[in-house]
């Protein structure tokens, strides 16, 4: 029981996106790290434009990207534990 709750609290802390923390995590909080949803976004719509110049101060900025495909894995390998993350298509 007790190592479950230790694999709980940490996919709850450093992989789960909190709203109350804007979509960081409370370790990129802890951190001072740059969260995760303000990395470059990948663009893969060809009809929409890119801005020119500094990124929009609203967010993060954008790059032109093809494919993506959507990873999930599990913390430690428990199904109720996953990690989602997007990765560029090979």
């Amino acid at each position: 029981m007790v190592a479950e709750v230790g694999h709980f609290a940490r996919w709850y802390n450093e992989h789960r996106p909190h709203e109350t923390l804007r979509g960081a995590t409370p370790a990129e909080v802890r951190d001072a790290v740059r969260p995760a949803k303000d990395v470059v976004r990948l663009e893969t719509r060809p009809g929409v434009p890119l801005p020119r110049g500094r990124p929009p101060r609203d967010g993060p900025r954008r790059a032109r990207s093809g494919a993506l495909e959507a990873v999930v894995e599990r913390l430690e390998g428990r199904r109720h534990l996953p990690i989602v993350s997007l990765r560029r298509a090979a």
